[in-house]
């Protein structure tokens, strides 16, 4: 009986593994089915963030050293950047949408300006910079050193972009008309890191002024031109291309007015130093009672000579673009003086590989279209490379009040390259 017992509980548990096994697989199905589907939405996660990932790194950032709001290179920096970058998604160039380098993103950063933006560049912090002719020419020579920047050998050009004239700013009332006034009186020669205190030391040296003769205060420009509005400084230098908002806003108030170099001096300066050219502020730069007597460098625009090729040929072909030419002219007042035609004038320094590519074949296309009669495209990519840099060559003189045209004129005691066309577009 017991067996027969055993036998039933047996029979009545004969079809218990196949309704465990039915539970089992619609578990398993079910499990499987999860598992299905959270594979699905991982893989279009990771389908989406690849998409997204592959975006920003075909995505490049670009950095451009500048210098203070309140001078010439942030603005001007900006609207470079503003020309090269053409960031993912962009409107096409022909339909009013970015006209630079694909997917490039270029930015404008605030510095102390070249001596700063050379540091930086040779630690990696940025990826271009502007800067003065006089400042890349001793960092290149390996002579940086001397004026607080880094030895840069390395360090190539993409192009000449406008002069930079010293400016010399004096408070109305400190009895200061001459540079010989400025013995005895508090001066700010610029920040540690700028151009300026380069060339303020310079002109001081060339004009007999000892720095212990005076009161060397070393303020940034906007700083300085406060200072002089509330009487706690006399005078100061700066090197920037006109008109200079600060201090144009203070001529305006009455509250300064600008010092001329005497022309002994300046032609002092250029005859021992060639990278200076004799300038002249103009009286609309100010609303000025007449023209200042001064000099003037060059403002560059730097990489390193590692810089890929490539990306420098397609920076410059940006900067001299038809669209970038607008930009450049409603910009700012030195922008209309960025011109193809000077391209190369008193650079100082070797030409990047890159931007070099781009002068030559531009000047190549230029040639042929000239011998076809036919007008140069801006936008047209040039045929082939052709030619070598340009020798050495006398410029026009700067002893008058610059003409409505762009052009950057110098004198002829300082010899400079030839300018090298970047595009015909005008």
């Amino acid at each position: 009986m017991a067996r027969s017992t055993r036998t039933a509980v047996s029979a009545c548990l004969v079809p218990a593994p196949d309704f465990m096994q039915i539970i089992y697989l619609g578990l398993m199905r079910l499990v499987a089915l999860r598992r299905w589907a959270a594979a699905t939405v991982v893989a279009g996660l990771l389908s989406a963030s690849g998409q997204v990932a592959a975006q920003e790194e075909a995505m490049r950032f670009f950095r451009i050293g500048t210098g203070s709001t309140g001078g010439t290179y942030f603005p001007i920096g900006g609207i470079i950047a503003n020309a090269v970058s053409n960031p993912p998604g962009s409107r096409p160039c022909e339909d009013g949408g970015a006209c630079g380098i694909p997917n490039l993103v270029a930015v404008a950063v605030t510095t102390r300006g070249s001596v700063d933006n050379l540091n930086l560049l040779n630690d990696g912090q940025v990826d271009s910079g502007l800067s003065q002719a006089d400042i890349a020419v001793l960092a290149e020579a390996g002579r940086g050193a001397e004026i607080g920047a880094p030895s840069m050998p390395d360090l190539r050009a993409i192009a000449s972009l406008y002069p930079e004239s010293l400016h010399v700013v004096a408070r109305v009332g400190a009895g200061i008309t001459d540079l010989k006034d400025l013995v005895g009186k508090r001066v700010s020669l610029d920040r540690t890191g700028s151009g300026t205190l380069v060339d303020a030391r310079l002109v001081l040296a060339a004009a007999g002024i000892p720095l212990d003769r005076i009161k060397v205060e070393n303020l940034d420009p906007e700083v300085a031109v406060d200072h002089l509005r509330d009487g706690s400084l006399d005078a100061m230098f700066f090197m920037s291309g006109y008109p200079a908002v600060s201090i144009g806003a203070a001529i305006r108030d009455g509250v300064a007015n600008l010092v001329p170099l005497a022309p002994e001096l300046r032609g002092a300066l250029v005859e021992k130093h060639p990278f200076f050219v004799e300038d002249v502020i103009p009286r609309d730069a100010y609303d000025l009672a007449a023209p200042v007597g001064t000099v003037s460098v060059r403002a560059l625009w730097v990489v390193r000579e590692g810089l890929d090729a490539e990306l420098v040929y397609g920076l410059t072909r940006a900067l001299w673009s038809t669209p970038t030419r607008g930009l450049l002219d409603a910009g700012h007042a030195k922008g209309r003086l960025i011109r193809p035609e000077t391209a190369t004038l008193g650079v100082g320094i070797p030409l990047h590989p890159g931007a070099e590519r781009f002068y030559a074949e531009w000047r190549a296309a230029r040639d042929k279209a000239a011998a076809e009669g036919k007008p140069a495209d801006a936008d047209a990519a040039p045929d082939a490379p052709s030619g070598s840099p340009p020798e050495a060559a006398p410029l026009d003189d700067l002893g008058s009040e610059p003409a409505a045209t762009p052009e950057a004129p110098a004198t002829p005691d300082a010899p400079m390259p030839e300018p090298k066309p970047g595009t015909p577009a005008s």
